[in-house]
């Protein structure tokens, strides 16, 4: 298994058409950005763009190659683009913020008014009260110049403004203060009043409650709402024909204060690189647009609408490229798998499940078939302790709240772990896990104190392997005995020229007592096992250069 979400995209699996305007046509940000310039009216198309794809292209081609397309932006689309950036979690962060307020300043005195004017009351004195302390000079404050800090006088005489940030930030607050003088007087008094008087937590409060809402009819859910994604069902309880696409569809067709780009209908281009791999969702969208080509619209929005609670409940940032990448990644693949799952594999089934179920119920369904998989993995992570690094690893990325699939169970194996995004993954997931429980019982059966913190010296298999070794030198009762040299000897003139493969008799039959001691019956998961550990024998007993014990590995030896 490979992680297909990897490979790179061709056109012909692409299942969502492109938004018509040639501005997000081209594959990287500069190319949308130059094509926005080459329109029959730049304005037009800057002001058409929905708020997050105006700033993918400017967090990604950067603030000191955007300033046209800042210039042309809407006062809307900038505060939208601040409310995306200033905020970590619920905390303004000025250091985000900072850059956006600069590329504006630097456009002119009327564009600064005009968005600032965009900005909520409460945002616009939070801005101005951060770093700052403000004397009203009409009411007889004395401002305090017993430190080196800078003093900014309003035009108008009626404040003092300290300035206690650094260079940058006072730079751009004085900046800020004579341009708004400039472009609206009464703006700029207002804001200075209600800098200086409101109480800080109050405003910041009132100021995220309102972003919170423009952050809704962008499709980003608050947090704990977009945590729904993550909400275990019972996956028998999704049906083909259930009809719940209409909620999905009333979600986006909520209207935000008018205009058109308050509502996002597309990915972000990072996203859609993502949805461009040939997972099983992507093979059923592209069918299912097929056959109805007006449905793209519904599935750029859903998908979009996905993506954007996912980030949400992740608390990633747009600006975070790579972490978008991932989010994207794991929403689709995620997706995909529910889908698969409730249509069985079915490509036909799976058209039929898109048209009538919602994206946000499949992909809740994938989450829950890997939960089910991580309750399997957390029951087996106490009798593991003296395991192997690999296992350890296959079971930290399977036992978490929201499990990953382990890279090590590819084909051919890798570092690292993937999402869930097929029903192949869950099989061999599920296969891992039955293998070690095998050998977690194996070795318990033989005596291992499963509980003790592993040293180094034995290992979980160690017992097993011992074992198997008595086993095959003929052994009526095999047991986990510690072995010496006269044991390795004896098994390298028995077994010189290797051990058998298991499916031949001698070394089936010699193997038996020991399966039978145990309680254990035939299996492919022991015949899996069983050659395993006559491989890892041959390596760390047979191919030894001595029977000096130091040479022999993955047995228990009785002197070292």
């Amino acid at each position: 298994m490979t992680d297909n979400t990897d490979k790179p995209a061709s056109s012909s699996t692409t299942p969502l058409a492109r938004p018509s305007s040639a501005a997000i046509s081209a594959p990287s940000a500069a190319g949308r950005m130059n094509a926005l310039f080459e329109a029959a009216n730049p304005a037009a198309a800057v002001a058409a763009l929905p708020v997050p794809q105006l700033y993918e292209i400017v967090t990604q081609v950067g603030f000191g190659d955007t300033q046209e397309l800042i210039e042309l932006a809407t006062p809307k689309q900038l505060r939208g683009c601040i409310d995306i950036d200033a905020w970590d979690r619920h905390e303004l962060t000025m250091a985000t913020i900072t850059p956006w307020l600069g590329a504006i300043i630097e456009v002119g005195p009327e564009k600064v008014t005009a968005v600032w004017e965009a900005l909520d009351t409460e945002m616009r004195a939070l801005l101005l009260q951060r770093h700052t302390f403000i004397y009203d000079l009409s009411l007889g404050e004395e401002p305090d110049d017993s430190d080196d800090a800078e003093l900014l006088f309003t035009v108008d005489t009626f404040f003092c403004i300290k300035l206690l940030g650094d260079d940058t930030h006072n730079r751009l607050v004085r900046r800020l203060i004579e341009d708004l003088y400039r472009g609206d007087s009464n703006l700029a008094r207002h804001t200075t009043t209600c800098a200086r008087s409101e109480p800080p937590a109050e405003l910041e409060d009132y100021a995220y409650r309102w972003r919170s809402g423009r952050m809704a009819d962008l499709g980003f859910a608050d947090y704990y709402e977009a945590l729904e994604l993550f909400r275990v069902l019972e996956p028998a309880s999704v049906k083909i024909g259930e009809n719940s696409r209409e909620i999905i569809d009333a979600a986006i067709a909520g209207e935000g204060d008018g205009d058109a780009n308050d509502v996002t209908h597309s990915l972000p281009e990072l996203a859609r690189q993502e949805l461009r791999g040939a997972n099983f969702y992507g093979k059923a969208l592209a069918s299912l647009l097929h056959e109805r080509p007006g449905e793209a619209a519904h599935f750029e929005a859903a998908s979009a609408l996905l993506v954007n609670k996912l980030l949400s409940a992740a608390r990633v940032r747009l600006g975070d490229s790579d972490a978008v990448t991932r989010a994207a990644r794991y929403a689709f693949a995620t997706l995909s798998l529910g889908l698969e799952h409730v249509s069985g594999g079915n490509l036909e089934r799976a058209v039929a499940a898109l048209g009538s179920i919602s994206l946000m119920r499949l992909h809740r369904v994938g989450f829950s078939v890997s939960v089910a998989v991580a309750k399997y993995a957390r029951a087996l992570v106490p009798g593991a302790k003296l395991a192997d690094d690999g296992t350890h690893r296959i079971l930290a990325a399977l036992s978490g709240a929201r499990p990953w699939m382990p890279k090590d169970l590819d084909t051919p194996p890798a570092a690292g772990v993937r999402p869930f995004s097929s029903l192949a993954d869950v099989s061999a997931a599920a296969q891992a896990l039955a293998i070690i429980a095998l050998r977690i019982r194996i070795a318990e059966g033989l005596g291992a104190d499963l509980q003790q913190r592993a040293t180094g010296e034995v290992m979980l298999d160690d017992y097993a392997r011992t074992a198997v070794v008595r086993a095959l030198l003929g052994d009526a009762t095999p047991s986990a005995t510690p072995l010496d040299i006269a044991d390795f000897a004896a098994l390298k003139a028995k077994y010189e020229a290797g051990i058998p493969h298991i499916a031949e008799s001698a070394a089936a039959a010699a193997l038996k007592p020991l399966w039978q001691r145990l309680g254990l019956d035939p299996s492919p998961f022991l015949d899996a096992l069983i050659l395993r550990y006559c491989a890892e024998i041959a390596d760390g007993v047979l191919s030894a250069p001595s029977l000096d014990p130091q040479f022999i590995s993955g047995v228990r030896i009785a002197a070292r």
